[in-house]
């Protein structure tokens, strides 16, 4: 990520370089994130490698800290996306709930889980977590605002 290779390179001005993944929608102007089949996977085995030795927590740990990091210089959030986060957060399952998603939607996605055994597993033990921690931010912002 350019997040990464700025803190690496000890240059932060990589982050004021473009970004070659994200898109703008025609029809409703949200931004989307473009990535490839599997950085989602990719992302949660990095964040929770299976086989720990201490150059893999050292990793996972500094990008853990860095996600949080980012999330925590965010307070505004579009009703929607909270909408939808808190949806998310009270289903209790979102993996099964974004894999029938997918599934759905992605007539390759079966075909990449077979092609790549065993590498949803990060992902599927912590991405109801992951979303925890993003809806207890919400909740915090909106403790923390001052009106008048």
């Amino acid at each position: 990520s350019m997040q990464d290779a700025a803190e690496k390179e000890n240059r932060p001005e990589v982050l004021s370089e473009t970004v070659h993944n994200l898109a703008k929608s025609t029809r409703t102007g949200s931004l989307w994130l473009i990535d490839n089949e599997s950085g989602m996977l990719d992302a949660y085995n990095l964040l929770y490698p299976q086989f720990v030795d201490s150059e893999a927590k050292k990793e996972a740990n500094r990008f853990r800290n860095m996600h949080q990091d980012m999330m925590q210089t965010t307070c505004i959030f579009k009703r929607s996306t909270v909408d939808k986060i808190f949806g998310l957060y009270k289903n209790g399952d979102t993996v099964s709930l974004l894999n029938d998603f997918i599934n759905k939607n992605e007539p390759f996605y079966g075909e990449l889980l077979r092609s790549i055994p065993g590498q949803d597993s990060a992902y599927r033990k912590h991405f109801q977590e992951r979303v925890g921690e993003v809806w207890t931010w919400m909740k915090q912002c909106q403790e923390n605002v001052k009106f008048w």
